[in-house]
């Protein structure tokens, strides 16, 4: 499917909104209350995404019980949440790492992985975000579209990232879209599930104390979300029937990473202060929106604000 006809695709399915949201706010230490405004905060992000967080996922635990899912990427910070809501939901989850044995781009211990799955989960990225990456996201992608394809997996959900093949000019950016490419082309049902940015990945871009009393960022547009939420959704498409295309998941408030690095620093006690240059770490070639969500985007409850006083 060429890229600009792609399009997100919304579960529709039974919920009542007043159960779901008890459901999210027990699984995401929800705080209620009103929406915060930082810095310069929207109230609605500049693509007007028009499905909120609690109807646009299916249910609050996955439903279809008793699957064997394995969660490639497993231990990570997205992979870990995930595999404890599928497990909680009734799952039989295995997660799978290098750390584990699991090697994608050797294929050693991939059969063994697979053997009997009914869904397989792709969280792993690449080591590098330079050239490097287009060549590990194919090798990795076609050595498991194959893999799965041999232990007839009836679905193949990966994580992506929200405005990828609006950057082309970032090979790792290139690189992702390159993998969804594979992915639609590929023998295997799928869901591709893209999310923006979460709040944790901008506290570990912040350099350590050590580095100086400020910290250079540019002011790209982001519009954060949790990484339970990520988990969240990725377990909700797990647990269905493959989409065949992609959805999109984002925060509910547009932010640049510099406002979000300040404000995280100073929740932290931290006294450095963050200065924007156009030139400062990867994100400084996405300088305008390509990285905030369209229309139809599921948008995620969590403001960074509460993610700063969870």
């Amino acid at each position: 499917m060429p890229n600009q006809f792609r399009t997100s695709v919304i579960a529709r399915g039974p919920v009542t909104a007043e159960g779901l949201a008890q459901d999210v706010n027990s699984l995401f230490d929800g705080r209620g209350g009103p929406a915060y405004r930082i810095g310069r905060a929207q109230a609605a992000p500049v693509r007007s995404p028009v499905h909120s967080f609690v109807t646009g996922i299916p249910s609050a635990v996955p439903s279809v019980r008793g699957m064997r899912i394995v969660v490639i990427g497993g231990t990570g910070l997205i992979g870990t949440w995930m595999v404890r809501i599928l497990r909680a939901g009734g799952h039989d989850v295995a997660a799978h790492s290098l750390s584990t044995g699991l090697d994608l781009r050797s294929e050693k211990g991939l059969p063994q992985a697979l053997n009997g799955a009914d869904v397989v989960v792709n969280l792993t990225n690449s080591p590098t975000y330079d050239r490097a990456a287009p060549v590990f996201f194919r090798e990795t992608t076609e050595n498991l579209l194959l893999a799965a394809e041999d232990a007839e997996v009836g679905h193949l959900v990966t994580l992506s990232v929200v405005g990828a093949e609006r950057v082309p000019r970032l090979p790792y950016f290139r690189a992702k879209v390159l993998q969804e490419d594979l992915i639609e082309a590929g023998p295997v049902p799928f869901s591709i599930m893209r999310a923006t940015q979460t709040f944790e990945l901008v506290e570990a871009m912040l350099p350590p104390a050590a580095s100086g009393p400020t910290v250079r960022l540019p002011a790209t547009a982001l519009q954060p979300l949790a990484a339970k939420e990520v988990a969240w959704m990725l377990a909700t498409v797990s647990a269905g029937e493959p989409l065949e295309g992609i959805r999109d998941v984002a925060g509910p408030e547009v932010l640049t990473l510099a406002e979000v690095a300040q404000a995280t620093l100073s929740a932290r006690g931290d006294n450095r202060t963050v200065v924007t240059g156009g030139d400062a770490g990867l994100f400084a070639a996405v300088p305008g929106d390509e990285l905030l969500a369209d229309a139809g985007a599921t948008i995620a409850p969590t403001t960074l604000e509460q993610w700063l006083g969870r």
